[in-house]
């Protein structure tokens, strides 16, 4: 069996925390998060978090795939660690509070409580705590086209829903509109009408959507109330936006006033941005 290790942080308590996909028991898997004291020669981890619901390969939903899996963390606090988690390709999970597939996870550290913050996500891989306006920014991978750029706001304490699979503006890989997938998992090409919410950013062709920082506001120009947003993308047709850094301006109410693209070249997952140099 192959382990997806998928994304490490630091705690404020000297631990490294790495989210990584567990075969809880045979052929059925989730995401878990494993802990260990930072040390620089070796590191004994033990379980922090360990779900004890697993969507099984050969499910009733009849599709799975292990690396649609979600996996980014964030510490929000020195107590709280948000999780993101697939659908592991049972669609369906992504919309029901009893199941832990397809969210945005907020972990309490000292009690191992777990509270579903955002829910109606496919594969968020991205993801970024925005402390000056107790924000958070995710992005979310769409399939056939219909990537995703989100924002939680954090202050208005209820359940955010984002509408997988009801709503997307992406398409089943090979299928038709009147396939069975359609029946289960609609995607229409609205998500306010559905009672959901809409992403600030979508994107018609898939770039293989990433990580997400948001730099401060004189990375680039002058201050302003602007808020400036640095995408990675994966994939592999560059002429798509794929394999490059998307620079983004949005405007307080989350309007997109500029999109520049960086051609880099190479898929890139993570980005780590170093405030005191501007880096």
């Amino acid at each position: 069996k192959v382990v997806y290790f998928l994304d490490p942080v630091f705690g404020d308590n000297n631990k490294i925390y790495v989210s990584f996909t567990h075969e809880l028991k045979k052929d059925c898997y989730n995401i878990s998060i494993i802990q260990g004291e930072v040390n620089k020669s070796s590191i004994n981890f033990s379980s922090f978090y360990k779900p004890q619901t697993c969507v099984n390969e050969k499910n009733d939903y009849g599709e799975f795939h292990a690396i649609q899996s979600g996996g980014r963390m964030k510490f929000i606090d020195e107590k709280n660690l948000l999780l993101t988690t697939g659908e592991f390709r049972y669609r369906t999970l992504a919309q029901k509070n009893d199941e832990i597939f397809g969210k945005v996870l907020k972990i309490n550290s000292a009690d191992k409580s777990v509270k579903i913050i955002a829910k109606g996500l496919r594969n968020s891989q991205g993801l970024f705590f925005d402390e000056l306006n107790n924000l958070i920014f995710l992005t979310d991978h769409g399939p056939a086209g219909g990537d995703e750029i989100n924002v939680i706001e954090m202050d208005t304490n209820k359940i955010e829903n984002f509408g997988w699979p009801i709503s997307s503006y992406g398409e089943h890989y090979h299928s038709k509109k009147n396939s069975k997938r359609y029946i289960e998992a609609p995607l229409h090409k609205s998500h306010s009408q559905y009672g959901f919410k809409e992403p600030i950013k979508y994107f018609k062709k898939s770039i293989g959507i990433s990580e997400i920082v948001k730099v401060n506001n004189n990375f680039f120009e002058k201050q302003d109330d602007n808020i400036r947003l640095l995408v990675s993308a994966l994939g592999d047709n560059i002429k798509e936006g794929d394999m490059s850094l998307h620079f983004f301006i949005f405007d307080k109410d989350f309007k997109n006033k500029k999109h520049e693209i960086i051609e880099i070249n190479d898929r890139i997952r993570d980005l780590k941005y170093l405030k005191k140099d501007k880096k």
